[in-house]
């Protein structure tokens, strides 16, 4: 085999992976799975989001064994992600964290549309590499990264590139495609 075929096999493989998963998550966005229950649906979303983003390479070792999910409020909302126990992201398994410890964290889903509680625990994680995933209506403006919200009773999310990059997180095109961009006023 000759070095360009590899490439050319290497690059169609990985081309085949995205277009799976952006299948998958256009099925969720578009509200295909209607029986799934709305949690259940952000679960599925947040466990897509981690496969389509790059962390710094401090914050994502090779001696690390896992990707740390933290959640606010995890005993409301917990029992909607035990589907993603002992999935893998870019080799490290998918582990669920109650919020506590920043430094472990590399997604943060908060579970509140209280305003100055998402204001305090953003202020928490300032900068620091951690994927902050939200509900708020003004979850983006606050500053939150990825925000769900409801149209014509699907889900979908909107994408704030500003925060992602302050916290030198690269979020994949192929996600921002499908995604609403947050553009500040």
């Amino acid at each position: 085999m000759y070095a360009s075929e590899g490439k050319l096999k290497k690059s169609y493989i990985s081309y085949l992976i995205c277009a799976i998963l952006l299948v998958h998550a256009d099925t969720f966005a578009y509200g295909i799975y209607a029986d799934l229950l709305e949690s259940d649906v952000k679960a599925n979303f947040i466990f897509y989001f981690s496969k389509f983003v790059n962390w710094p390479k401090n914050k994502l070792n090779p001696a690390l064994k896992y990707i740390d999910l933290c959640v606010h409020d995890a005993d409301s909302f917990a029992p909607h992600f035990s589907s993603l126990k002992q999935k893998t992201v870019q080799k490290y398994e998918l582990r669920l964290l109650p919020f506590s410890d920043t430094h472990t964290c590399h997604l943060l889903y908060i579970n509140t549309s209280d305003e100055v509680q998402i204001k305090a625990l953003l202020k928490i994680i300032d900068k620091q590499p951690v994927l902050t995933i939200g509900e708020s209506e003004n979850f983006c403006e606050l500053g939150g990264m990825i925000r769900f919200y409801k149209q014509n009773n699907k889900i979908r999310f909107e994408i704030n590139m500003n925060a992602a990059m302050q916290a030198n997180i690269e979020i994949s095109s192929q996600l921002l495609k499908i995604a609403k961009i947050y553009h500040p006023n």
